[in-house]
C-alpha cells in the first residue's frame, strides 16, 4: 500500500498521524492528550479538549508540510460517546477547515484489522486496546469476520481502578466476558499499549515503530512483563523506560491488564505488535467509500 494521503485521528489516549513517507508503514507522529481521562457524565475534560486541540493544530501542519493529496479527520470512543463533541469538532474544523468523520466501534475494529492485516496477511485475530474502548476482530470458519467494540480502554479503566494492578484486572475480566472464546494461530496486536509493552519486553533504548512493528510478546515475555511492572509505579516506570512517557505509563498497567483478560477469551501463543493499524485501516475505509 503506497500511501499518498494523510489521515489525524482523534483518539481517547492519543492524537496520531500518518502521512506519506518512503517508509512503508508511513510517517508516523503521536502526542499523548489522554483526551478520555476524567470524563464523567459523558463529558470531555475542558483541560483535555485543550490539549486534544492544540495536538491536532500541531498534527495538521505536519501532515500539510508533506503535501498528501488529502488530509482526513476522524475520532473515535472518547468522541462518540461525549455529550459536549460538537464544542471539541468545531475547534478543530476552525483550525483545519476539515469536518471529522466521527466513526461508530465496529467500523473502528475494521479499521485495525485492515491495517494490520496488509502487513499480517494470515491473522485470525486482532487485538486493539484504546484509552476509552477495546476493539476485538476475530477470522472464523470461511474466513467469516466477527468485530466487536467494548466500551472499556487503558485510560477508562484507569480511572476506575487506578494504578492496582489485579484490581485492573478483575473490572477487564468482567468488561471482556461477553468477547466469544477463540483459539488464535495468529494474532496481532496494534495501540499504544501494545507498543509500549514492546519496547519494555525486548529492552529497547527509544521509541521507533517501524523497530517495534513485528515484536513478538509470547507468554514468558508477558508473564515477565506482569512480574516487572506490578510493583513499580507509573513515575518509576518512566523512568526506567524514557521510551513510555508518564501519561502512557500512567495507564500501562491498565493496558496489561486488558491485554491478559482477553487472552483468557482469545487464547494464543504469542502477540505480534503491529504498527500498521486503525489509521492504515481508515485510509482503506475511505477508499471503498469514495
Amino acid at each position: 500500500m503506497k500511501i499518498n494521503d494523510a489521515v489525524i485521528n482523534i483518539g481517547s489516549n492519543s492524537v496520531k498521524l500518518l502521512a506519506p513517507s518512503k517508509s512503508a508503514l508511513g510517517h508516523r507522529e503521536a502526542i499523548t492528550c489522554q483526551l478520555s481521562r476524567g470524563q464523567t457524565g459523558g463529558i470531555l475534560n475542558g483541560d483535555a479538549v485543550l490539549r486534544t486541540v492544540d495536538a491536532v493544530k500541531t498534527l495538521y501542519e505536519s501532515a500539510v508540510s508533506r503535501k498528501p493529496k488529502h488530509i482526513y479527520i476522524y475520532a473515535t470512543e472518547a468522541v462518540r460517546s461525549a455529550k459536549n463533541r460538537n464544542s471539541l469538532i468545531e475547534q478543530v474544523k476552525q483550525i483545519t477547515s476539515l469536518d471529522t468523520d466521527i466513526i461508530d466501534g465496529k467500523t473502528e475494529a475494521m479499521c485495525a484489522y485492515l491495517g494490520a492485516k496488509l502487513f499480517f496477511p494470515d491473522l485470525d485475530a486482532l487485538l486493539d486496546i484504546g484509552g476509552a474502548s477495546t476493539e476485538i476482530v476475530t477470522v472464523g470458519e470461511y474466513a467469516k469476520i466477527s468485530r466487536m467494540s467494548l466500551p472499556i480502554g487503558a485510560v477508562r479503566l484507569t480511572d476506575v481502578g487506578g494504578n492496582d494492578y489485579f484490581e485492573l484486572l478483575a473490572l477487564a475480566r468482567e468488561a471482556v466476558a461477553r468477547v466469544p472464546l477463540k483459539n488464535s494461530a495468529v494474532c496481532v496486536g496494534t495501540s499504544g499499549s501494545f507498543s509500549s509493552l514492546a519496547v519494555i519486553a525486548h529492552k529497547m533504548d527509544g521509541f521507533d515503530s517501524e523497530k517495534v512493528h513485528g515484536k513478538i510478546l509470547d507468554r514468558a515475555a508477558l508473564d515477565g512483563l506482569t512480574s516487572y511492572l506490578i510493583p513499580l509505579s507509573p513515575e518509576e516506570i518512566a523512568a526506567k523506560h524514557p521510551a513510555v512517557d508518564l501519561r502512557r505509563a500512567n495507564v500501562l498497567k491498565a493496558g496489561l491488564a486488558i491485554l491478559a483478560a482477553l487472552k483468557e477469551r482469545v487464547t494464543c501463543d504469542a502477540v505480534t505488535v503491529s504498527s500498521a493499524d486503525g489509521l492504515h485501516g481508515y485510509l482503506i475505509y475511505k477508499g471503498t467509500k469514495e
